[in-house]
């Protein structure tokens, strides 16, 4: 299935220019809607590519890209100093290193240069475990596409070749056509491997949307691994996965969507185009 595929996590989550988190919600999300039949099943999947189409990274101009690089290329533990530097237009950009050398704290002082802005923190933290968190504290990014605001933390780990990111708090976006697409996840958990001998992913927890596309709260419970086929079919070679009370079990090349009191059996692919025609817009 396309909106599984394993690459997303790499992919969404890139670092500027390039779990037990702080930004945690409080409570559990009150409107979930319990899915009663298999075409709102289908339609619910479309929380995952929404998911993908978010943009997680931050990306200043060209100009400030050299200023931090400066800073990011080089090893934490040779950048025991805190240094300022001036935007190119206005603002600043303040870089503080620890001691030990594992976190780095950027904060951006109204940094104005040319059609680029940012205001807010961002802290990246190398754990003894060599695990990787990254905590975006109310900061602020405009360009000509719109305006980015994130208050949102990131773990990223890796233990037996099998990649974790866990996810807390909030992303909304708003298009320079007024469109928005505001996110927030709550104990949102990707496990993934993907190695010459096995290919799966696991996605746990809650992801609320508010987008043109897609609305709702949705929560995401893997049974069993989504294990890619190794067919080249783009179909998933099996799982079991629930989110909001349906149940959708793979079997290369079918699926079985439960939901309420009904059932039903498709070719994966046939799944992959009824999301399609029952999503809102294109994502």
């Amino acid at each position: 299935m396309k909106f599984f595929t394993l690459s997303i996590v790499v992919a969404s989550l890139t670092l500027i220019g390039c779990g037990n988190d702080s930004k945690s919600a409080e409570g559990t999300p009150k409107n979930v809607t319990e899915v009663k039949t298999v075409k709102e099943a289908e339609k619910n999947l479309n929380a995952m590519s929404a998911f993908q189409s978010i943009d997680l990274s931050v990306n200043p101009s060209s100009s400030d890209n050299k200023i931090l690089n400066k800073f990011t290329n080089k090893k934490f533990n040779k950048l025991q100093k805190v240094e300022t530097v001036a935007c190119t237009d206005s603002g600043s950009i303040t870089v503080d290193v620890s001691e030990d050398g594992k976190k780095i704290l950027y904060t951006f002082n109204k940094c104005q240069s040319g059609n680029s802005y940012i205001d807010g923190k961002m802290k990246l933290v190398e754990e003894d475990d060599n695990s990787i968190e990254i905590d975006y504290d109310k900061l602020t990014f405009k360009d000509v596409g719109g305006t980015q605001y994130m208050d949102f933390n990131m773990k990223m780990s890796e233990e037996a070749e099998i990649e974790t990111v866990s996810m807390n708090g909030v992303i909304n976006q708003t298009t320079k056509a007024g469109e928005k697409n505001n996110m927030k996840l709550t104990s949102f958990v990707i496990k993934t491997k993907e190695t010459s001998d096995e290919s799966w992913v696991t996605i746990d927890g809650t992801m609320e949307f508010e987008s043109k596309c897609v609305t709702g709260t949705y929560v995401f419970e893997t049974v069993e691994r989504l294990v890619e086929a190794g067919d080249y079919s783009g179909n998933l070679e099996s799982g079991i996965l629930k989110l909001n009370g349906a149940t959708y079990t793979f079997d290369n090349p079918n699926v079985t969507i439960e939901a309420g009191s009904e059932s039903e059996t498709m070719l994966q692919s046939e799944l992959d185009k009824r999301m399609e025609e029952s999503s809102s817009c294109s994502i």
